[in-house]
């Protein structure tokens, strides 16, 4: 008797396919099995189960590998249509990765390449061909991108620049977004051994620059400013020969968004020149290996480091200051998450004991990162810049007790921590402190009145208390401890009224030069005219906009301003 249901051969290899799949088997064989699927040729339903039930073979994942085979089986069983939103996440995918084998594959199939690579428009857009990315401006440092101009013709502004830089005329060489071939390079190179030439500066920006670009690219000793930026490093480039052709009086260097490696750090500073002084490394993925990598390499009359917005840590920090250059000066670690991760134990940074400048802006320090800056700061520190850089109020008494007497500029806006915090840092700042920033934190009248405006420094110049809780009662405090000498003093939505600022405007000194009440609507006109009664006679800015000052009470405020402007003139004339 027969049976019901017989399996043809080609049934069964499909359901030990299946079986495979299924069997999670590791990437590397998954490869072989797509080939061995395109060989028996399953149905289309087993196919759409095999690349879709599989994480390992989704267009996403495929994308982010850049496993071009497995994006050749999904096209080769038309599973998908290269205009749908999941492809687009791919092609996202792809961008991020920076695999340009994937992106390429995509364009061919007619993906949406212009959107995808938004994501990363700098470094992926020009080496597609996608052209120029164009950005809109919207303030504080925000672009969004628009739009891809068209792409330039090859070693453009390499031809349009080699007359003035063969007779001299050119200085500065700004190549932006260009998409530079080998020769031109090469031709940039000849122009640039010409004995006449007297370059200063050259910064290529957005371009694709492998091994071979690299090394033909011979910069002359009157070069002093490289910069290399958005610029795209292939695999190819990441070898272990270290570039050797920085120009020979090389003073500053900006490889800015350039994600840096260990290996790339190694290839690009084994053989920088004792002559370099600054170098800005921002936005470059650097982590801890990559930092520990690059900072032994680092020339040892280096002075200024920035290393805003990566991925520096705590013990990475710590085993980096061992190799910091002893003459380092200004060190920039803004936008880092340093204590984010606990460490194993204690870190202690080494920092340079000739440190003057500071900067921790928007870290995320946490405790045990402000332990390790309560316990390392240098006696020769000047600036230190510590702005919403979530600091934990049991280390802000050790961090107090620590600030040098030379310190003169301290900005600790945006930090929310205790009142007993504040109080703390206020008695430790140091009698020669020039500029304090302590906006945004929980400063309330009470707390203003005993423990911040009695140990304000007498010899203070500016002072930021904007978006505290002041109110009048704060400012009357303010008003009886000013500063002899202070310039510029902002109150920006500090619910301040009339009385407040009648206070303030009896007490303010003749040296005051910017005065800022915004944002407090209580102040109307008795308050304006309280300003212009007692008008310092160095002062040129008063901001007033979201108050409720009327123009009657501003233009008697501009003609005290241009009473006091002619006394000054008088009293020029008199000295003379």
């Amino acid at each position: 008797m027969e049976p019901k249901c017989k399996l043809e051969l080609h049934d069964i290899l499909e359901r030990v396919l299946v079986h495979a799949i299924q069997l999670r088997p590791d990437p590397n064989d998954l490869a072989g099995l797509l080939a061995y699927a395109h060989v028996i040729r399953p149905s289309r339903a087993t196919h759409r189960a095999l690349l879709r039930r599989c994480p390992c073979l989704g267009l996403d994942t495929a994308s982010a590998r850049g496993a071009v085979r497995v994006l050749n089986a999904w096209r080769e069983f038309g599973l998908f249509d290269a205009t749908t939103a999941p492809v687009a996440t791919a092609v996202a995918a792809a961008a991020e990765a920076r695999h340009l084998a994937v992106l390429e594959w995509w364009r061919d199939l007619g993906a949406p390449l212009e959107e995808a690579a938004a994501h990363r428009p700098d470094q992926v857009a020009v080496a597609l061909g996608l052209g120029r990315p164009v950005y809109c401006d919207h303030g504080n440092g925000f672009r969004q991108w628009i739009d891809f101009a068209p792409p330039p013709e090859p070693d453009a502004g390499i031809y349009a620049a080699l007359n003035a830089i063969t007779v001299g005329s050119c200085t500065e060489l700004v190549l932006n977004h260009e998409r530079l071939s080998l020769n031109g390079i090469r031709t940039l190179s000849v122009a640039l051994a010409s004995p006449d030439q007297r370059l200063t500066s050259l910064t290529i920006r957005g371009s694709t620059l492998d091994l071979p670009r690299l090394r033909a690219l011979r910069l002359p000793a009157t070069v002093t400013v490289v910069a290399l930026q958005q610029c795209w490093f292939p695999p190819s480039t990441r070898s272990t020969d270290p570039f050797s052709g920085w120009p020979p009086h090389l003073a500053v260097l900006h490889l800015d968004c350039n994600p840096l490696s260990p290996t790339l750090a190694t290839v690009l500073f084994s053989c920088l020149p004792a002559t370099l002084r600054r170098v800005s490394l921002s936005e470059c993925q650097i982590d801890d290996a990559t930092l520990c990598t690059l900072a032994p390499l680092l020339p040892r009359g280096l002075v200024a480091l920035s290393l805003p917005r990566n991925e520096v840590r705590n013990e990475g920090l710590g085993a980096a200051c061992l190799y910091l250059p002893p003459p380092l000066s200004r060190l920039d670690l803004a936008g880092n998450v340093i204590g984010s991760v606990p460490a194993a134990s204690a870190v202690h940074w080494s920092l340079p004991p000739n440190l003057r400048e500071l900067v921790l802006d928007h870290t995320v320090l946490d405790q045990l990162g402000t332990r390790a800056l309560a316990s390392s700061v240098p006696r020769s520190l000047e600036t230190l810049r510590v702005r919403d850089a979530h600091m934990v109020s049991s280390e802000i008494p050790a961090l107090a007790a620590a600030l040098p007497p030379t310190l003169r500029e301290l900005d600790f806006g945006c930090n929310r921590v205790a009142e007993h915090a504040v109080a703390a840092l206020a008695a430790g700042l140091p009698p020669g402190l020039e500029a304090l920033a302590l906006d945004r934190c929980r400063i309330h009248a009470h707390l203003m009145a005993h423990d911040v405006a009695p140990h304000l420094p007498r010899g203070l110049r500016r002072l930021d208390l904007s978006r505290t809780e002041l109110g009048d009662a704060g400012a009357l405090a303010f008003a009886a401890h000013v500063p002899p000498g202070i310039e510029m003093v902002y109150l920006a939505h500090v619910d301040v009224g009339d009385e407040g600022v009648a206070a303030l405007a009896s007490a303010m000194p003749r040296s005051l030069v910017a005065l800022s009440l915004a944002g407090n609507p209580r102040v109307t006109d008795a308050g304006a005219r309280a300003v212009a009664a007692n008008w310092p006679p160095r002062l040129v800015e008063l901001i007033l906009a979201g108050t409720s000052v009327s123009a009657d009470a501003v233009a008697a405020i501009q003609a005290a301003a241009d009473a006091a402007s002619k006394r000054g003139e008088d009293d020029e004339d008199d000295d003379e």
